[in-house]
């Protein structure tokens, strides 16, 4: 017997196409999970993934004394861990810029970023009392689904975004949809928020935005997942036609 796939938020986005969600096509998700092709590295996904890890190494270096520092060192310490990892990517980051302006405005951005999550981060473990878990993964076999969720607070899942816009679109909905349903198998409990907080933009009344999940939420989650399961069955490429105009061929090598 063929052993069930593990989706996650990004298999299925990758997938998804219609009703709000823009980017997804099935012969994407073909080249990318099953016939698992490398995608071509952009600016955007680097950043990205450089932002993330910083947060990461910076949420999991955390100890409460650091509260007693002065802002100014708190901010250079967080600086100085973007610009450790910039560096091991500047290479590549630079061979991907239009020029040097596009170089530094990129960097630029990426410290704006941490800036902003500094200044959330802050508010939010002196309200909690201790840091989140960062990076937590969780696996449901009994829905075939797993998730790498940025930050658990007690009782709020937090997930960062670097995107460009403040908009709660569709994908965005799905992926909170399946995050609230792992933490509720893991934690047996419904968390009583899920927050977005928009990385590009400085925090206050409407950043992170915040909701208070309900199990129609996680209803949708599971109804989702179970049509992915189905439409992910076969291997054959003629079953992953391509619905985006031959937009996905070119996002891979």
């Amino acid at each position: 017997m063929k052993q069930k796939r593990i989706h996650s938020p990004s298999s299925i986005l990758t997938y998804k196409q219609g009703e709000g969600f823009k980017w997804g096509c099935p012969r994407k998700y073909f080249l990318r999970y099953i016939k698992r092709l490398r995608q071509k590295p952009k600016p955007a996904l680097i950043i990205g993934d450089i932002v993330h890890k910083t947060i990461e190494e910076i949420t999991r270096s955390y100890h409460k004394e650091m509260l007693d520092w002065d802002y100014q060192t708190f901010r250079a310490w967080v600086l100085k861990t973007l610009k450790k990892r910039w560096d091991l990517k500047k290479q590549e980051i630079a061979a991907l810029s239009h020029n040097q302006f596009h170089y530094s405005k990129l960097l630029k951005d990426s410290e704006m970023m941490l800036i902003n999550w500094l200044h959330q981060f802050i508010k939010d473990i002196i309200q909690a009392g201790a840091p989140p878990f960062a990076e937590t993964r969780i696996v449901s076999k009994t829905h075939g689904v797993q998730g790498i969720i940025d930050a658990i607070y007690p009782g709020e899942i937090l997930d960062y975004k670097t995107s460009r816009s403040q908009e709660i679109t569709p994908d965005i909905k799905l992926q909170l949809a399946i995050y609230t349903l792992l933490y509720h198998e893991q934690f047996g409990k419904l968390p009583e928020r899920v927050g977005i907080h928009f990385l590009k933009f400085p925090s206050g009344d409407k950043n992170p935005r915040r909701f208070k999940p309900t199990q129609k939420l996680i209803n949708y989650a599971i109804q989702e997942i179970a049509l992915m399961h189905q439409l992910t069955q076969s291997d054959k490429e003629s079953d992953y036609p391509c619905l985006c105009g031959g937009r996905c061929e070119e996002e891979f090598i």
